[in-house]
């Protein structure tokens, strides 16, 4: 159910623009716990031609195959094929009333043309069941997901964010001013968050075949399942130490390096192809 809805926000917003505008208290309706409590299995777009064509989408089955093959110690296995495009990644779930997002993957012309910040902040409230918003600006056009936060930015816990350090954050092309607003973030109650700092790649990302993309990797996009933790990894000095610095947050889960070179090509992670349904 809420992996339905989370796929028809957009739709809700456009739909109702001309009902009546919500006016005081929205009911909760749903809550969303975050990422590591126990799923009821996990969904799993299986990759298209339609973005960026076949032999691309022929290059990524065996990063699929991997993720799958751990997925499935633990927990039921979903997989949307060619019929649906299913955006995750644009928001944060801290599990206790905090989403953490960038305006320029939500409320943008793009995605939801003409809705306001109250609006969207009124729709996570009812279906996800959050009251406390971390907004960063983030930059539209940057790239096709327009900036989404877990490229960069992840709740580990619900009183823990991992991410990167500055000088990181600037190279991955997160503004100063979002920067700030990150390292600023509290919780519904007023509480700042623990951070937990992960490097990028040493070296620029190369694909299977050769093909070296010019730009470093990020292991902040990792999926949190029942007893695995897949991080995405490229083949890079950094990948041991990036998974070694993520298990630290996991004890009673297994850090596995998934190879994502060829995914990431066009800027997918894990994370970016996933999404869990809580028990």
């Amino acid at each position: 159910m809420i992996l339905i809805l989370m796929t028809i926000l957009t739709t809700l917003s456009s739909c109702q623009r001309d009902e009546e505008e919500p006016t005081g208290e929205t009911e909760i309706l749903y809550t969303m716990p975050e990422e590591s409590e126990t799923h009821e299995g996990t969904w799993l777009q299986w990759p298209h031609h339609y973005q960026y064509g076949k032999a691309y989408r022929n290059s990524l089955d065996a990063t699929w195959v991997s993720m799958v093959k751990e997925l499935v110690s633990s927990e039921k296995v979903h997989i949307i094929a060619s019929i649906m495009i299913n955006e995750g990644g644009s928001v944060e779930i801290d599990g206790h009333g905090t989403l953490m997002a960038c305006k320029s993957s939500i409320l943008n012309d793009n995605r939801n043309p003409g809705m306001t910040q109250s609006q969207a902040e009124s729709i996570f409230k009812k279906y996800l069941g959050v009251a406390n918003f971390i907004w960063l600006d983030g930059q539209a056009g940057l790239e096709i997901t327009d900036q989404h936060i877990d490229g960069f930015a992840r709740f580990g816990h619900s009183n823990t964010i991992v991410t990167m350090g500055k000088n990181d954050l600037l190279y991955y092309d997160v503004q100063q001013s979002d920067i700030d607003k990150l390292y600023a973030a509290k919780n519904k109650n007023g509480t700042s968050y623990t951070f937990l700092k992960v490097p990028l790649t040493q070296n620029n990302v190369t694909t299977t075949n050769g093909t070296n993309l010019g730009y470093k990797g990020s292991y902040v996009n990792y999926y949190i399942s029942n007893n695995r933790i897949l991080v995405p990894n490229y083949n890079d000095p950094n990948d041991t130490t990036a998974n070694a610095i993520i298990q630290t947050l996991y004890p009673n889960r297994i850090a596995i390096g998934i190879d994502v070179r060829n995914l990431y090509e066009n800027g997918g992670m894990i994370h970016c192809v996933t999404q869990q349904q809580p028990e």
